[in-house]
Parts: C-alpha cells; structure tokens; sequence
C-alpha cells in the first residue's frame, strides 16, 4: 500500500473519531436559560427557512439544465451525451 494511500485513511480516522469525540462533548452541554433556548430555536427557524429557499432553487437550476439538455440531445443527433432522452 502506497506511504500517502496510508497517511489519508489514518487522517480520515482520526477525523472521525476527533468528530465523534466533539460531538459528544457539545451534546453533554447544558442548553443554557430560557433566553438562550429561546434565541437557539429562532436561529434553527431561520437556519431551517434559509436552507429550504436554497434547495428549492436548486432543484429549480437542476431542473432547467435537465430540460436543456433534453432539448439539445433530442434535437442534435450528432451529439449523444444525454442517453435517457431518446427513450421517452
């Protein structure tokens, strides 16, 4: 097994476990008073609302490119990079 093959698969391990070790020393944290809950679940609703406004546009980039090469593929018989629009 090659030297660099070796050191990336020990580095990813010891991320995982430096992970794993940090997430359960933020979970073992005590929430805090009732203004700061209060404040921590007004950011995961906009946290929550940011997210989904970006996925949506997202989804809405996908689709127009998906369509696009549609179009193209089945209009340009020269060109046969997208093998699922001649089957409709």
């Amino acid at each position: 097994m090659p030297a660099g093959l070796l050191l990336a698969i020990i580095c990813s391990f010891a991320a995982l476990v430096y992970g794993y070790i940090t997430i359960k020393w933020v979970l073992a944290k005590p929430d805090g008073n009732a203004k700061m809950i209060k404040i921590a679940s007004a950011i995961q609703e906009g946290s929550s609302a940011y997210f989904k406004r970006q996925y949506t546009a997202y989804v809405g980039i996908a689709l127009t490119i998906i369509h696009y090469s549609n179009l193209r593929a089945r209009y340009d018989n020269s060109r046969r990079f997208c093998p699922w629009c001649y089957s409709l």
